[in-house]
């Protein structure tokens, strides 16, 4: 008997088991980090995509996987025909996967399908069980696909019971989980331009909830007005708009906090590997730390990260006093080493961890 729960609309904003391929890091020759991106469906046909490719899985509310069932996991387990894929929403899987290779090319792609079609391309709707389930399943697979971070653009602004949902509910607690071995849910904050809450999951505290800033007529870039505003909830900001392939490799202008969540988590994974055995909140810090204090004609304050190509000349001179971001005292860098039978590599960080698989000398 299925599951009945909460339904929230995500908008925009034969099974076979693989062994990941785990290409090395061309910066620290540990095995390549990977993004785990949780959408609509996939078209692993394009050639920057199947290249850092490590796995797909489909996880859904209904029995529409390419296998007639509710879950796959394997080759092609995010496939869509070519009739649907392209309808209702369903290439939003693809455009955000190219938005986050574009923002880090060196790194892996764990795809993770959650919205079913009916039989004439339609969307079906997703419960709040599938995001917990899916969040668990990456928990459950984390060494396996070796997963740094998550990244779902996807969200729901008119969640009944808000409170309950951005705190108790299980999509909390799998979030928890997952930040408690080193894996930050990044999310966006939802394109209604409300000024006071952000969407439903990005309103969970240890969510790393994502806005949106884009430039205004003077060029100097800002927090985007559709971008939705929580004080307090939302920790980065990112470019709102980019270029995005859809499937066929056809490219398309975007715009959303979809697109600012997918630069964000690519660009946390690119630090990581600046960082490697850092924790969570140390990188986020060093993200914060460095970003450009940010804001708009409704005083909303932020900070806009910093990313390859987004040059002084484009970014804000302001005097606006945002939220202080605490500053960390210099701290030493230790190195350790690790071992894997006859393999062995040295981890340098301020809080040195062994990599999956590898035990510390």
């Amino acid at each position: 008997m299925k599951r009945i729960g909460f339904i929230s609309l995500f908008f925009c904003l034969l099974c076979m088991t693989v062994t990941p391929a785990r290409a090395e890091d061309p910066i620290t020759s540990l095995p390549r980090p990977t993004l785990a991106i949780i959408d609509t469906a996939l078209d692993s046909s394009i050639p920057s995509i199947r290249e850092r490719l490590i796995g797909e899985a489909c996880i859904l509310d209904w029995p529409t996987c390419p296998n007639g069932r509710d879950f796959m996991e394997g080759s092609s387990a995010a496939y869509l025909s070519s009739l649907i894929i392209n309808t209702g929403g369903f290439d939003h899987g693809t455009q955000m996967t190219s938005i986050a290779i574009l923002s880090n090319p060196d790194m892996n792609i764990l795809f993770i399908r959650i919205v079913g079609n009916s039989t004439n391309g339609a969307r079906l709707n997703v419960s709040s069980f599938i995001f917990s389930d899916v969040l668990n399943w990456i928990l459950k697979n984390r060494e396996k696909y070796n997963v740094t971070a998550i990244a779902m653009s996807q969200g729901n602004s008119n969640t009944s019971a808000r409170s309950f949902f951005c705190n108790d509910s299980s999509a909390a607690y799998a979030i928890r989980d997952l930040w408690s071995v080193n894996i930050p849910v990044f999310l966006p904050t939802g394109n209604d331009g409300n000024t006071s809450q952000i969407n439903w999951p990005a309103c969970i505290p240890e969510a790393v909830a994502v806005g949106g800033a884009e430039r205004n007529s003077q060029g100097v870039y800002e927090i985007s007005k559709i971008s939705s505003y929580e004080e307090g909830l939302v920790d980065l900001w990112a470019p709102i708009t980019a270029k995005a392939m859809g499937p066929g490799g056809t490219w398309r202008d975007v715009k959303g906090t979809s697109v600012s969540t997918q630069i964000a988590a690519a660009q946390y994974v690119a630090m990581t590997q600046k960082l490697p055995g850092s924790s969570v909140s140390w990188v986020l810090n060093e993200m914060k730390n460095s970003a450009i204090p940010i804001t708009n004609s409704l005083n909303q304050f932020g900070r806009l990260i910093l990313i390859p190509g987004l040059t002084n000349s484009a970014l804000p001179q302001t005097t606006v006093s945002p939220t202080p971001v605490v500053q960390n005292k210099p701290l030493p860098i230790l190195t350790i080493t690790c071992t894997k039978g006859k393999k062995s590599v040295q981890v340098s960080a301020i809080a040195p961890v062994c990599p999956s698989g590898y035990r510390k000398k």
